[in-house]
């Protein structure tokens, strides 16, 4: 389950893939006798990995091999113009290492302009090669009609991606023989960067008095989560669907920063943004048309075919090797221990049939809850992933995640869209008006053509339409059950509650959060994990409160 407050990743070069059995293996010295000659470094390592795939007998099964074309096909059927990686990967790798204030996204997402490690943060974010990353990344989010914007296409493996990217370490690291489920994914750290780069820059350039465009940049790095969205592994789409919810409470962030200080948000630019942020149908962030994810589906079901014989039977051999490649992936001078052990696993493995029934059934289950409602009564039905047996069918419970988390975030992820709408819309009726609107539906249609539906309310799925809870502390103090002085807040982020003394300068926002009641935002908690008597907080953005309570702790100074 999805918890807690996270704040949290040139086609001349390609050479045309090869197929059939040993092409991997010709295709890797091929890869590496290029990369030794054109850098000149011809390396002990380098040396070895050429003389290992050189001597290679046993072709992999092409049952197997098929798996990975298979998660490769919706990437053959990109046009070159139209991939965004091209474009952004070159420029990543010329990012230069983040300082050490800002290491992580949760850290670039919280340190303020006036805190010690900024100036070193804001010079960085401005450095030529840091600069050009960002213009990229504006350059290949530009399109907002979702037929003609631009996709993140680069296939798994070495096989179609330009040499420059494969000497850079920005691909997915197959292995040999390629093996879905070993996938390395090498750019996604310098996604991660980009990230963090995007987050200081937008702290920049609000506490510049250039608030929408903070708002812009995080809007572009949003898009590319959603393009991210679209791949094809787990942790790929978990990357995406995580910067769009980080993105989303980040642009309140800015705004509510902004309404406490110089309140430069131009407000005509700011309806526009209101109107990017749709996630209606047809509209570029549409959650709705993320796909199930089928690489990690196709990487289990090329173990099971890798692993099994024709009769049914499991290849001891192949099984141990295979399975202690994937549990020595991070720590590869356990990789014969690990073989030892996986030997004296394989031989209570289920039959090769049962085996693929067993992943069939794991992957049809996420699948139809994926495009089942939320509120769906067979949403309470026991999982698939909960009740196989890990004994018998060892590769399936090593290399299978739990794909549920990726639901949850995209449940998450259409919270925060609709929240931030919403928060925009009483944010600019404010600043325009002078004052909080009497109640939400005044914001409509001025800010907003309709008040969204909160994802966490039950009743939505009656063919209601309820909207996000809203109130003014000390104004509306009747309506929320409150004495006439400052409304008490107490924020569960990170496992660390505090509290949050809130007056009439501001207004709160909240979704009925994953209990699914109306609490009165006394107690909030920014999770899918189910949390009785907490809301989820949209306004005040919690972001914003973790923030002043880490200076006010000293804890950021």
């Amino acid at each position: 389950m999805a918890g807690g407050l996270s704040f949290g990743v040139g086609e001349s070069g390609a050479c045309p893939p090869v197929r059939g059995a040993g092409s991997y293996h010709r295709r890797m010295i091929e890869t590496i006798a290029d990369a030794v000659d054109g850098m000149r470094r011809a390396t002990a390592t380098a040396a070895l990995m050429i003389a290992a795939a050189a001597t290679m007998t046993a072709a992999t099964p092409a049952a197997a091999d098929d798996f990975t074309d298979q998660a490769n096909r919706p990437y053959a059927q990109i046009q070159g113009g139209q991939r965004s990686d091209t474009a952004l990967l070159p420029v990543l790798a010329k990012l230069e290492p983040a300082p050490k204030a800002v290491e992580t996204i949760s850290q670039a997402m919280l340190l303020p302009a006036n805190a010690a490690g900024w100036e070193e943060a804001a010079a960085w974010a401005q450095g030529k090669p840091q600069q050009e990353a960002l213009q990229t990344l504006a350059t290949i989010t530009k399109e907002r009609d979702w037929k003609k914007a631009k996709a993140f296409g680069q296939p798994y493996g070495i096989d179609g991606v330009p040499l420059e990217m494969i000497q850079a370490g920005l691909f997915t690291d197959l292995g040999d023989p390629p093996t879905l489920a070993a996938a390395k994914i090498q750019f996604l750290p310098s996604l991660d960067r980009l990230a963090i780069l995007v987050h200081v820059e937008a702290t920049r350039m609000a506490a510049a008095g250039k608030p929408n465009d903070a708002i812009d940049l995080l809007m572009n790095l949003m898009c590319l989560g959603r393009q991210m969205a679209d791949r094809q592994l787990f942790p790929e789409v978990k990357w995406g669907l995580t910067q769009m919810k980080a993105c989303a409470e980040r642009i309140r962030d800015v705004a509510y920063v902004d309404s406490k200080g110089a309140s430069a948000t131009d407000a005509s630019r700011l309806r526009e943004q209101i109107k990017l942020l749709d996630d209606k149908s047809n509209a570029y962030l549409d959650v709705g048309r993320i796909a199930f994810p089928a690489g990690d589906r196709a990487a289990a079901s090329q173990l099971v075919a890798r692993m099994y014989r024709a009769d049914g039977s499991v290849d001891e051999q192949v099984f141990a090797t295979t399975m202690s490649r994937l549990g020595s992936t991070k720590r590869p001078l356990r990789l014969f221990s690990e073989s030892g052990k996986w030997r004296t696993v394989a031989g209570g493995q289920a039959d090769g049939a049962q085996a693929k029934q067993q992943v069939d059934a794991l992957f049809n289950d996420w699948a139809s809850r994926w495009t089942t409602p939320w509120f769906d009564k067979r949403m309470a039905n026991v999982r698939e992933y909960d009740r196989f047996e890990r004994g018998q069918h060892a590769a399936a419970a090593a290399v299978v995640p739990d794909m549920s988390e990726l639901q949850n975030l995209r449940h998450l992820v259409r919270v925060e869209l609709a929240g931030t709408r919403t928060a925009l819309g009483v944010f600019g009726y404010g600043k325009t008006i002078g004052k909080f609107p009497p109640q939400l539906t005044a914001i409509r249609p001025a800010w907003v053509p309709e008040i969204d539906v909160d994802p966490f309310n039950p009743t939505g799925a009656e063919g209601k339409r309820p909207g996000y809870e809203f109130f003014v502390p000390v104004r509306d103090a009747a309506l929320v059950g409150a004495g006439g002085g400052a409304y008490e807040v107490e924020i569960v982020a990170g496992g660390t509650p505090f509290q949050v003394r809130l007056n009439d300068d501001t207004f709160v926002l909240y979704s009925v959060g994953s209990d699914n009641a109306r609490n009165n935002a006394k107690r909030v908690q920014n999770t899918t994990d189910v949390v009785q008597g907490a809301d989820y907080l949209i306004w005040p953005p919690a972001v914003s409160l973790v923030r002043q309570n880490l200076v006010d702790r000293g804890d950021l100074k």
